[in-house]
């Protein structure tokens, strides 16, 4: 009886013995028994991009708006204004700038200024040109090349940030382009690009009103 009640005394022992074991062992050797966490989500592939491109749009019309305002309020005092702003819109890739808007413009008005003496060249190569004509022509071709001189000097000053000498040269370049009309209206003749020459004297007096909205500015370039 007496070695009963001792084994019955032992077993409670003997189990809280065990139990002290097991709350011993570190955890981690009994990760087995755990339940696996519960996968991350995985991104959408597109998720993601969808955001960005939001975030993108938003930011881009916000941008679009914010430079469509400057640009039109630096073109409003133009010869031409919407041709300053549709000119100088594809260039401007974050905040504008004014030297970039000049640039752009002294840009558009060199292009049409190579196109106008190509024209000129043309016509210089027909064979049934009068002699007034020729004239005429002549005088166009030396005006024109006058202008591209004075757009690269007015480049050159711009680089330097003389604003000032720029403004000051490039006012020529409306002179040489009325003496080329003048040279075809005083012939008798009506100006074979008329559209052409039109646009320049716009493009032309577009980049004078920039010029002098930079005066007395400091270019971040």
């Amino acid at each position: 009886m007496e070695l009963n009640k001792k084994i019955i005394l032992l077993v409670p022992l003997i189990c809280c013995s065990l139990l002290s074991g097991i709350s011993a062992v570190p955890s981690h050797r009994f990760k087995l028994f755990e339940e696996p966490p519960s996968p991350a989500p995985t991104p959408s592939p597109y998720d993601e991009k969808v955001v960005d491109l939001e975030a993108s749009a938003v930011t881009t019309i916000t941008a679009a708006s914010q430079h469509s305002a400057q640009l039109v309020d630096l073109c409003k005092d133009a010869e031409a204004p919407h041709l300053c702003v549709e000119t100088i819109a594809p260039f401007i890739h974050g905040a504008l700038d004014p030297v970039v808007a000049v640039n752009a413009e002294f840009g558009a008005t060199m292009n049409l200024t190579v196109k106008v003496s190509d024209t000129i060249k043309t016509l210089q190569a027909q064979p049934d040109i009068s002699n007034d004509d020729k004239a005429s022509l002549e005088i166009c071709a030396d005006q024109y090349s006058s202008i591209v001189d004075t757009i690269n000097d007015c480049l050159d000053s711009i680089k330097q940030n003389d604003v000032y000498g720029a403004w000051m040269k490039f006012s020529a370049v409306l002179s040489f382009q009325q003496a080329c009309e003048d040279a075809f209206r005083e012939g008798g003749s009506p100006i074979p690009f008329k559209e052409d020459s039109k646009t320049l004297f716009q493009l032309g007096g577009n980049c004078l009103a920039i010029l002098m909205h930079l005066s007395g500015e400091t270019s971040v370039y």
